[in-house]
């Protein structure tokens, strides 16, 4: 199963590099939902030539969400550290090249993204989605797939 192993190999290393309270069943099953809504886990650089780049699908610039919690006082510490961990210069200009290759640090970019949100992680596909829209603002979202990936999410991690 595709879900378990981007948890495997992604998630569990990228959250290991985070504070302890960042790892848990609703970050990951966001996670992994969001992943499924973003590159369905599979595709690394937006279709098109388009700008998005990881399995998380995120677009460079200072005012974009990547940029955003390199500036952030809530992230920039943990954004900066993962970057250092992965060996990526530690900005969102030092990361956005590397996210399209390195599962690990678009996981923790991923998760710091989620930090930023004001309310508690999901626990419900309605919530998660509104989330998602909040969070990632796709341009073409398709609300149709999401409660099948957060099905996939959930049964992933439970």
């Amino acid at each position: 199963m595709l879900q378990q192993q981007v948890n495997d190999t992604a998630l569990t290393p990228a959250l290991a590099l985070l504070p302890e309270r960042m790892d848990s069943i609703p970050a990951r099953r966001m996670m992994l939902a969001t992943g499924l809504q973003e590159s369905l886990l599979v595709h690394r650089r937006q279709f098109g030539n388009g700008p998005a780049r990881g399995l998380w699908q995120f677009e460079p610039g200072n005012l974009s969400a990547l940029g955003g919690i390199f500036r952030l006082d809530l992230t920039r510490e943990h954004a900066e550290s993962i970057a250092l961990a992965r060996g990526a210069v530690p900005t969102w200009q030092g990361v956005y090249p590397r996210l399209e290759h390195d599962d690990v640090l678009a996981a923790g970019v991923a998760r710091l993204l989620l930090w930023t949100h004001p309310r508690a992680l999901p626990s419900d596909p309605d919530e998660g989605w509104r989330q998602y829209m909040d969070l990632w603002r796709p341009g073409n979202p398709h609300p149709g797939t999401w409660p099948r990936n957060w099905s996939a999410a959930q049964r992933t991690v439970g």
